[in-house]
């Protein structure tokens, strides 16, 4: 695992984010922070279920010239199966009722040689202090952070899918904070 600064976790992101291209799925696309590290050429649909962050998804998108973003969960996007090139994920699985239906939706959707992007926190090692801190703090994220649960290991998630790829781990450092366990993850739907 490597040892990286959140700016240099979210540098990295970028670069994978922007080689994206063609039709591209981003859920739980919150107020559009990715959107402006996609290519120009591509051609944006995003899914934001919660009313006041689409709020802003839906401004920073027509600033961009992208449609405004559906009002729908990941686990049920209404798009046609095998319809994407590509999806993009940052900091979703973690928060997320039923991951599996997540990724089960995402591979549903994307083509066969669709590309699946990635970017989440992770369980830290079994047994670990860290592990004990992020099931201690999971009730409490999930119920103040937009569901987010501290101790989803995301890697695990993906592996169990099918998915097949790239992950890249780091241990991301947040100033006085614990570091945090984190993936940057890129690749493909089971053949």
């Amino acid at each position: 695992m490597t040892k990286v600064s959140y700016a240099e976790f979210q540098r990295r992101c970028a670069v994978v984010i922007g080689t994206l291209r063609g039709t591209v799925l981003e859920i739980g696309a919150g107020t559009g922070e990715n959107l402006g590290l996609l290519s120009a050429e591509v051609e944006w649909i995003g899914l934001e279920p919660d009313a006041g962050r689409r709020g802003e998804l839906d401004a920073a998108a027509a600033a961009l010239g992208h449609p405004a973003a559906l009002a729908r969960p990941a686990e049920d996007t209404g798009l046609a199966t095998g319809s994407m090139d590509a999806v993009l994920a940052t900091k979703v699985l973690c928060s997320v009722a039923d991951p599996q239906a997540v990724l089960a939706e995402v591979l549903r959707v994307l083509k066969p040689d669709g590309r699946a992007v990635f970017a989440e926190h992770v369980a830290a090692p079994e047994g670990s202090f860290k592990r004990g801190l992020q099931r201690a703090a999971s009730p409490f994220s999930a119920k103040w952070d937009h569901g987010c649960r501290w101790d989803r290991d995301s890697a695990v998630l993906l592996a169990d899918a099918g998915f097949r790829g790239r992950i890249q781990s780091f241990d991301v450092s947040q100033g006085i904070l614990p570091s945090v366990p984190v993936i940057l993850f890129d690749g493909t739907p089971p053949s």
